[in-house]
């Protein structure tokens, strides 16, 4: 609900940031906690995720001024990230013979693309042709509209229930 976030303090943004990144490193099946935090970014970076700390970091402007929505998918495209860092790490444990699984081809291009990770700084198409964020981008987009429409239904439910 647009309006509740708008009523919410810092703090408490990031206390729900925080679960809904429990809830989906739990649905991901990650093999660690994931933690949240807010920092001040350089203008146009939203988010970032760190994969030595397990730490996903939100730009504080973004965090203050977005709509509800916008952080949803920030958080979303962020843990999407921590899922591809737990495929590499999986993909490079991995007996040789079983690395052309077709299970595992995103994780062979992973591998490369995060050993030479293009930043914005590299170039903004660069950055963004990379299926790392590709697939981050529409995780997020698939995500946050189905959240989304879950809070919508159980908002319309709890209110049909209240007329009873």
């Amino acid at each position: 609900d647009p309006e509740r976030w708008e009523r919410l303090d810092l703090q408490q943004r990031l206390n729900v940031c925080q679960t809904i990144i429990n809830c989906e490193a739990y649905s991901l099946g990650l093999s660690h906690e994931v933690s949240v935090g807010v920092v001040e970014m350089k203008e146009a970076i939203v988010g970032g995720y760190d994969a030595v700390r397990h730490h996903i970091a939100i730009d504080i402007n973004h965090l203050r001024n977005e709509h509800s929505y916008e952080i949803l998918n920030t958080l979303i495209h962020e843990i999407t990230h921590a899922y591809q860092h737990e495929q590499v790490h999986l993909y490079q444990t991995l007996d040789e013979k079983y690395r052309n699984l077709v299970l595992f081809s995103d994780a062979s291009v992973y591998v490369k693309e995060f050993a030479n990770y293009q930043n914005t700084e590299d170039g903004v198409e660069e950055y963004y042709n990379q299926k790392v964020e590709a697939d981050a981008r529409e995780a997020a987009e698939i995500k946050s509209t189905a959240y989304i429409q879950w809070i919508n239904e159980y908002w319309e439910k709890m209110q049909d229930d209240e007329e009873y």
